[in-house]
């Protein structure tokens, strides 16, 4: 497929607030706020709002790196590197066979899709490195049935559909590839942001 038709492809798609909030676990209330202090906003359509599948991965990141405890001051620099990844190598980065990881320490920002490079940006690091898989937020989004965008009113209640897995399989074989090098339990803990107790029960199968 060439460029052009996925580029052509990928704006097809829409998400609505709900199924937006979510699967980036969050509440509509936020989604308005972002919105509001022009971090991520929809496409304003009728009397609804709909995200395109990039803005919808922004969403998840933004979620994902405030949980990790990054602020939103630190996270604004970090989403302008990975619009400016994202535009540059579209069709790689949206496809559902996605393997890109976003890594961050809440300075700089890297867009890797090869464990061995990975794996070397989490040992060199000398501060402690954020990990967002970006391919399981597009294949999260993506297994979203299709449907017209809403016009569901922010309100304060939390879309729930239970916390993702743990670690998502791409993640295993990272963490698992930490530990055999000697990483410590503790720094695996916090780039995946997991218990260490999930660390250690992975250690136990290797």
């Amino acid at each position: 497929m060439t460029k052009q038709v996925r580029r052509d492809f990928f704006p097809e798609r829409t998400y609505n607030t709900t199924d937006v909030a979510r699967i980036a676990q969050v509440t509509l209330r936020q989604l308005q706020w972002w919105d509001e202090r022009k971090v991520v906003s929809p496409q304003r359509e009728g009397y609804g709002c709909a995200y395109r599948l990039e803005e919808g991965i922004e969403i998840s990141v933004i979620a994902e790196l405030r949980r990790k405890g990054l602020s939103l001051q630190k996270i604004r620099p970090v989403l302008r590197f990975l619009r400016h990844e994202m535009r540059r190598r579209l069709e790689d980065v949206l496809s559902p066979d996605s393997r890109f990881h976003l890594l961050t320490d809440g300075k700089s920002g890297y867009l890797e899709d090869r464990h061995e490079g990975i794996i070397d940006l989490l040992k060199s690091a000398r501060k402690p490195m954020f990990l967002v898989s970006i391919g399981d937020q597009v294949r999260r989004l993506e297994g979203i049935p299709r449907r017209t965008p809403d016009s569901q009113s922010s309100s304060g209640t939390r879309i729930g559909a239970g916390r993702p897995p743990k670690l998502s399989p791409d993640q295993v074989q990272l963490a698992s590839q930490l530990l055999e090098q000697g990483k410590a339990v503790k720094d695996i803990a916090r780039t995946f942001d997991v218990h260490e107790a999930t660390i250690y029960r992975l250690a136990s199968t290797l």
